[in-house]
């Protein structure tokens, strides 16, 4: 009769069969996966809790073109450094990435909705708020109007009577088109010959399409109250063209009265 080619091991007057090596080493491996993956922080996350409470706005109906500060009130049971805040906007812009952001107005009148998606990348809490965004106080200066295509400085003048304010920080808004221009031009604007932007440059050099220039120019230090008021918008340009720059809009945000082309 043939010896078999298992390995047994005599002690004690009996005969033990062992496993061969490799097995041992697999069971081995797979209890210790077993009893020591329960504690792994990485399979098993801490999961807190995590509520967004209320949004709210320091004015529930802004001007347009005016801003606001959203804060959010949040209750969440773990640190607050793991906290990533999304806001956005239907329309306007969002500036800031905390519990407490501004909200900058457009321009036109309308029902906004300001929503809040906030996570520490496990649970997510979502919120929303509208705001009434109203039209604000203005006058206008100038609109669709061709500078003057015979010279390299053209300019605008306007005289304004400003009869009445209704804040402290009156703004110049303008938008400008760069229309037959074929290069960037510099703009200026003064206000009782004080000179408020100074050679901004503006325009694209082979322009693509018709480039919009748009900008906020803060006027409170001139204009404080009611009074008559001299406006100058002046585009220095390389090569006169005609119907080069186009004023589309011009107009004083937070003021109202009566305005003579000079």
């Amino acid at each position: 009769m043939k010896r078999s080619h298992h390995h047994f091991k005599r002690k004690a007057g009996r005969v033990t069969r062992l496993l061969p090596f490799p097995i041992f080493i697999l069971f081995a491996v797979v209890v210790f996966v077993l009893t020591g993956c329960g504690n792994d922080p990485l399979t098993n996350p801490v999961r807190n809790t995590l509520e967004i409470s209320g949004l709210s706005l320091t004015n529930q109906t802004v001007n347009a073109g005016d801003t606001a500060t959203v804060t959010a009130l949040t209750n969440y049971s773990g640190q607050a450094g793991d906290l990533i805040y999304t806001w956005k906007a239907t329309a306007g812009k969002i500036i800031g990435t905390t519990a407490s952001v501004t909200y900058l107005a457009p321009d036109t009148p309308g029902t906004y909705t300001i929503t809040l998606e906030l996570t520490d990348g496990f649970v997510v809490d979502q919120r929303s708020i509208t705001v009434e965004v109203i039209a604000s106080h203005s006058l206008s200066i100038g609109s669709n109007t061709y500078w003057a295509g015979d010279s390299t400085t053209p300019e605008l003048k306007y005289q304004v009577k400003v009869t009445t304010i209704f804040r402290r920080d009156v703004m110049l808004r303008y938008e400008i088109l760069q229309d037959q221009a074929r290069a960037g031009a510099f703009l200026s604007i003064y206000i009782n010959g004080a000179s408020l932007v100074r050679e901004k440059a503006i325009g694209e050099v082979q322009p693509v399409g018709q480039p919009v220039i748009k900008g906020d120019v803060d006027v409170s230090s001139i204009i404080k109250g009611p009074g008559q008021y001299e406006v100058t918008l002046t585009v220095e340009v390389t090569k006169a063209v005609e119907r080069g720059w186009l004023l589309r809009s011009a107009q004083l945000i937070g003021a109202e009265g009566s305005v003579v082309r000079l």
